[in-house]
Formats: structure tokens, C-alpha cells, sequence
């Protein structure tokens, strides 16, 4: 394996060839749902600028629970994912301190439109 730096909204991280999973790397079930696949999250609620940051083994049933208990619709902004529940866990550290100063509450962050767009176009694997 190779090693390679990629920059993600300001974070240079190096990484190793192929630990960042393309779509067709994923484990997917005969429904075509992903599943035992680390990743890090970005869900927004589609009438404000919240965004939960956080990483899952399980996204479906994360992004459920997450939906189950906030007051307003959410979608899914964008997912990155990894090999490892370590690699998930120091990626979401790292974009946790990226954004500290928009911080609302813990795992939400109050993220401008402009920062929103950018999360969807940056970190394109393709």
C-alpha cells in the first residue's frame, strides 16, 4: 500500500492507499443498503444550518435513531467513508476541531451554507 496526503477542509491527512473506501469497495445487502462500514457522518436538518457530525458502523440505523428524537426533517449531507472504527474516530476528531468554533451543542454544529457546499463537493473520491 501506498501512502498518500489528501487535503480535507483544511486538514492534510495522510493516508493509506485504499483506506478511504470508494462506493463500489462497500459492503453492501441484497438491498443495496451499506453495512458493517465505518463512516463519518454529516446530517443536517433541512430547515436550519445544523449539522450532526459524528461516525457509525451502522449509518441507516444511526441516521433512524437521529431522526427518531429531533424535532425537525434531517437528510444526510454527506458520508466519508473508512476501513476502521479508528480511522472514523480520529477523522470525525479532526473535523470536530476544524469546525470548534461553530459548535452549537456537542456533536451539532451551526455550519454556514457556504461551509455546507463545500462539505458536498470536497473529498469526491471519484
Amino acid at each position: 500500500m501506498r501512502n498518500e496526503d489528501r487535503n480535507y477542509l483544511g486538514i492534510k491527512k495522510t493516508i493509506q492507499h485504499g483506506a478511504i473506501m470508494r462506493e463500489d469497495e462497500l459492503n453492501l445487502d441484497i438491498d443495496g443498503d451499506v453495512f458493517n462500514t465505518y463512516c463519518v457522518y454529516f446530517i443536517r436538518c433541512t430547515t436550519s444550518e445544523m449539522v450532526k457530525i459524528g461516525y457509525t458502523e451502522h449509518i441507516a440505523q444511526r441516521f433512524e435513531e437521529i431522526q427518531k428524537y429531533s424535532p425537525e426533517k434531517l437528510e444526510i449531507l454527506k458520508l466519508i467513508y473508512v476501513q476502521n472504527e479508528q480511522e472514523a474516530r480520529d477523522l470525525e476528531y479532526q473535523i470536530h476541531q476544524q469546525f470548534k468554533i461553530y459548535r452549537a451543542y456537542r456533536e451539532w454544529f451551526n455550519l454556514p451554507q457556504y461551509i455546507q457546499r463545500r462539505i458536498q463537493d470536497e473529498y469526491n473520491l471519484n
